[in-house]
């Protein structure tokens, strides 16, 4: 199956890079790198808030519209901040499906009505941690006998689970009469920590300095970034070299290890062919 319009713009420059893989079967989560993705049927009846079918990131959920009045909620689960898309593909052509994106409390965030015998796609919703419900219905036509695809992806998350921006104890700069290259976030207690994008682990080790630590290469809006995870907790890293990873998946546990005063993470970004140093909070997570 080709690559549609809608699905370029989920998958960002990698759709127009590689244009002949099913989407059905494959999630490209690193430049050149595809891996099987997880599917599941929607779990009816699932027609309210209360009974809507419970979908993990970045799988592939089939699903039908039974009758005019049908309605498909599914429930999204956010562990921690998160920038997501959500995708309503294969509409057949005769019908004409809506998606909608709504807070705990059944308020509505963002919707994508393109009409007749077109695939759906909510956008860049960043999102606080919490609970999230995406609505399918039919606005005019149905067919009861063909399928849509529904998914929704995590595109980027806050990488320590239970924090946020106003839990970091020292930001990006000089400190201690040289450069901090990255932030320390704690609130004291041995916090999950999780991949802040797509992409592959190059490294796993520990030294004094670093403690343990984890480190990611990404292509993130065509560039070039690499994310670094410091000081995590003795065996508490769940990844491997050469392992490919999604957008908040557990990596490990915030820790004191190496050089450290105390529980936290220290977060990097760098960026281009150099790896320099960058600000997170002024390249990556402005306004987070």
């Amino acid at each position: 199956m080709k690559f549609s319009s809608i699905m370029t713009a989920e998958l960002g420059n990698y759709g127009r890079e590689f244009g002949n893989y099913d989407l059905h079967l494959y999630s490209l989560h690193y430049l050149n790198r595809f891996q099987i993705m997880a599917s599941m049927n929607e779990g009816e009846p699932n027609n309210t808030l209360a009974t809507a079918t419970t979908v993990p990131n970045d799988t592939n959920v089939t699903g039908s519209i039974s009758s005019s009045s049908d309605i498909d909620y599914f429930k999204i689960v956010l562990p921690v901040k998160q920038k997501i898309n959500v995708f309503l593909g294969d509409v057949c052509s005769d019908c004409d499906y809506d998606l909608y994106l709504y807070n705990s409390s059944g308020t509505t965030i963002a919707w994508s009505v393109n009409g007749k015998g077109s695939n759906e796609l909510i956008s860049n919703q960043v999102l606080e941690a919490g609970t999230y419900y995406a609505r399918v219905n039919a606005f005019l036509n149905y067919d009861s006998t063909k399928s849509y695809l529904f998914r929704w992806k995590a595109t980027q998350s806050w990488p320590a689970v239970n924090t946020t921006s106003a839990n970091i104890t020292s930001p990006f700069g000089p400190r201690w009469g040289t450069n901090h290259n990255g932030i320390d976030i704690s609130r004291g207690v041995n916090d999950p920590i999780v991949a802040a994008f797509d992409g592959v682990v190059t490294a796993v080790g520990y030294d004094n300095e670093r403690g343990n630590y984890v480190i990611i290469d990404s292509v993130v809006n065509d560039e070039n970034v690499q994310t670094r995870y410091q000081h995590l907790v003795d065996n508490s890293i769940v990844v491997n070299i050469d392992d490919t990873v999604v957008a908040g998946q557990s990596i490990g546990t915030m820790g004191t290890t190496g050089f450290s005063t105390g529980i936290h993470l220290h977060f990097e970004t760098r960026t281009g062919s150099s790896v320099t140093p960058v600000d997170p909070m002024q390249n990556h997570f402005l306004n987070w």
